[in-house]
């Protein structure tokens, strides 16, 4: 999305001349910026951007809660009903999912981010996201601020330290919520073989991407990553394991690869797969579908 609120780059071509790239003005390559491959067709050196003016000047509204794993079920639903009848209702939001096992508190978690553009309150929860108000948390484990962009991108940040072993790997599904206790189930059989890791931290992380999100991405000369909004609402599914010890890498990566490629094979068999694979969040040994998605 970023990418397609960009008006125009003032790009370095591989010739070396300076251009302007717009939907004007070499759209081809305008297009390709937008996402169309990793970064081989010049290098940006400015951005024009197109800006939203914040209903809060303090920032954004986002809710982070940390459940029990026994809410998973009611927590898979109130996604269902959020990435439904929720997102036709209220387009300002955004967020995923998190279900972790936390090694060094041999615990095993589902954690909630969400942000929302324009509601102003930290005493009333969002309208769209009220189906998770009525699950319980953790003792002390919700929070509601208003802050700003940078400030919610450095605590995410903050959660992928420098210094660890980790291993990402991605696909992309249609939600229907018995796939995603298959899921599940698919994510709980593989921690039971890692439990045991050095500094195993261990989370799946569904992140939707609603109807009116494909929509906007059609601005501006259409969608470089072959999405339509006929395809939606989508989930980009992603494991993002970390650890400490070397002597670990050929267990936790094999894990993780189960874990997806089991999972992708039961979107497939659900009918319910899409081929849009995420190039930031794939791993090396998923090149060859990374294009053809």
């Amino acid at each position: 999305m970023a990418c397609d609120s960009i008006l125009s780059h003032e790009v370095v071509l591989p010739s070396g001349a300076i251009a302007t790239a717009s939907e004007d003005e070499r759209p081809n390559v305008f297009k390709a910026l937008k996402g169309a491959g990793s970064s081989n067709f010049g290098i940006a050196t400015s951005f024009t951007l197109e800006t939203i003016p914040l209903p809060n000047k303090d920032g954004l509204w986002i809710d982070y809660r940390t459940y029990s794993w026994d809410k998973v079920p009611a927590l898979n639903k109130a996604r269902t009903e959020r990435m439904t009848s929720g997102v036709e209702e209220d387009v300002d939001f955004g967020g995923f999912d998190i279900f972790v096992h936390v090694g060094i508190y041999n615990m095993t978690l589902a954690i909630t981010n969400h942000i929302h553009t324009s509601h102003l309150s930290i005493s009333e929860y969002s309208d769209i996201f009220k189906q998770y108000g009525d699950i319980e948390t953790l003792p002390d484990a919700a929070s509601e601020r208003i802050m700003p962009m940078s400030n919610i991108t450095q605590e995410i940040t903050a959660l992928n330290p420098h210094g660890l072993r980790n291993t990402y790997a991605t696909f992309t599904y249609k939600q229907i919520e018995p796939l995603e206790e298959e899921f599940i189930a698919i994510f709980e059989e593989g921690i039971e073989k890692i439990k045991g890791v050095a500094g195993i931290v261990a989370p799946v992380i569904l992140q939707p991407i609603a109807k009116n999100t494909l929509k906007m991405m059609e601005k501006r000369g259409g969608n470089a990553l072959g999405l339509r909004e006929s395809d939606g609402p989508l989930v980009v599914y992603i494991v993002s394991f970390q650890w400490t010890d070397p002597a670990d890498d050929e267990l936790v990566t094999g894990v993780a690869r189960d874990v997806v490629e089991l999972s992708e094979a039961a979107a497939k068999a659900a009918g319910l797969w899409h081929r849009f694979k995420y190039i930031n969040y794939a791993e090396d040994w998923q090149a060859d579908s990374i294009y053809s998605g």
